[in-house]
């Protein structure tokens, strides 16, 4: 689904988030992996909290999990939504006492409909979620073409 609306013609605004859970493998050897899948299932509730009935989400494996979302109107817009998500994420909590705080890493590339193929949106976004993990977790980053270089 989230290729062919990328892929669609009418060049509309939309952006494309990889989303990932930070220290999965921290949470479930110290933890245990109950504790692991409540990590998980926290993300998807909060993703289906955040975000819009006209937005794509889904999880794209393991630990990962994507959003498209459409028309968002600006990038201070966009930086609010992402700001709103990383604290709602933040909020969650794993172990018996609730004694970790779950927190997630996001890659962000905001682009027009019908511009570039799947493969190179996700591969944007990729990176940005690298340079997000870089530079601490528990953040987000958004694409720019020096990161490419």
């Amino acid at each position: 689904v989230i290729k062919d609306t990328i892929s669609g013609i009418d060049g509309e605004r939309f952006s494309f988030l990889i989303i990932d859970l930070d220290d999965l493998k921290y949470i479930n050897d110290n933890y245990g992996h109950a504790q692991g899948d409540r990590a998980i299932k926290a993300i998807a509730d909060t993703m289906r909290e955040s975000f819009r009935e006209n937005d794509t989400i889904g999880r794209y494996g393991g630990d990962e999990f994507v959003a498209l979302l459409n028309r968002v109107p600006s990038t201070e817009c966009l930086n609010v939504i992402l700001d709103r998500f990383i604290d709602k994420v933040k909020a969650n909590r794993a172990g018996e006492n609730d004694e970790y705080p779950i927190t997630c890493s996001v890659g962000v590339y905001t682009g027009k409909r019908g511009t570039e193929s799947f493969d190179e949106v996700f591969n944007r976004a990729d990176i940005a979620l690298y340079n997000a993990k870089r530079s601490g977790k528990c953040s987000y980053c958004c694409y720019s073409d020096e990161m490419h270089k």
